[in-house]
C-alpha cells in the first residue's frame, strides 16, 4: 500500500471514529461540547456572561446592553427607511462607555428626538457627518462600477465611522488605478 493510500485510510478511520463517538453523546443525551446543550435563554445568560467578564459589568448590565443592541437595530432600519436624505448610518460603542453613536448630516437633533425610545434616550449620542449613509452607497456603487469598467478587480466597503468608501484593489492593480486616476 502507497503512503498516501495509508494516509487517507488513517484519516478515514479517524473520521469514522469521531462520528461514532458523537452520536453515541447524543443518544446518551450528552453532547461534545457544553454549549450545544443549551437553550436560547441559557445560551443568551451564557453569553451574557461572557460579555460581562469582557467588559466588567454585571450579567444584569449584559443583558440590558443585549436589549439595547436590540432596539438600536431597529432605530438603524427605521432611520435608514425614514431619514435616509440625513441619515448617515450608527454603532454601538462599549468603551469607555456603552453608547448608541448616531450620524446626521443635518439636524441630528432634532430628527433624533421622535425616535429615541426609553431605552436609548439617555445614551444616543448624535454626530454629524458629511455624507447620508443613501450618499455613500450611491458613491461606493459609481466608483465600483467605474474601476470595474477599466477591468480593475475591486473590493470595497462604507465605513460609517468615517463617512467614507474605501476601495481595495491588489499591488499589482494599484499602480493601474493610480495611473487612471490621474489620466
Amino acid at each position: 500500500m502507497h503512503k498516501t493510500s495509508r494516509s487517507i485510510m488513517v484519516i478515514l478511520v479517524l473520521i469514522l471514529l469521531m462520528a461514532v463517538s458523537s452520536s453515541r453523546l447524543r443518544a446518551q443525551g450528552m453532547s461534545a461540547s457544553p454549549e450545544a446543550q443549551l437553550g436560547e435563554d441559557d445560551a443568551l445568560l451564557y453569553d451574557a456572561e461572557i460579555y460581562a467578564k469582557n467588559q466588567g459589568v454585571s450579567v444584569e448590565e449584559a443583558l440590558y446592553r443585549f436589549h439595547v443592541q436590540d432596539v438600536a437595530g431597529e432605530l438603524d432600519a427605521k432611520l435608514s427607511e425614514n431619514e435616509a436624505e440625513t441619515f448617515a448610518g450608527l454603532w454601538i460603542e462599549h468603551t469607555p462607555e456603552f453608547k448608541i453613536v448616531v450620524l446626521f448630516t443635518q439636524d441630528g437633533e432634532k430628527t433624533i428626538e421622535s425616535y429615541l425610545t426609553e431605552e436609548l434616550n439617555d445614551i444616543a449620542e448624535v454626530r454629524s457627518a458629511r455624507l447620508s449613509l443613501e450618499k455613500l452607497q450611491d458613491v461606493q456603487k459609481d466608483t465600483v462600477a467605474s474601476i470595474w469598467d477599466l477591468k480593475i478587480p475591486v473590493q470595497s466597503e462604507i465605513n460609517v465611522y468615517e463617512n467614507n468608501v474605501k476601495i481595495f484593489v491588489t499591488e499589482a492593480d494599484k499602480v493601474d488605478l493610480d495611473s487612471a486616476v490621474q489620466d
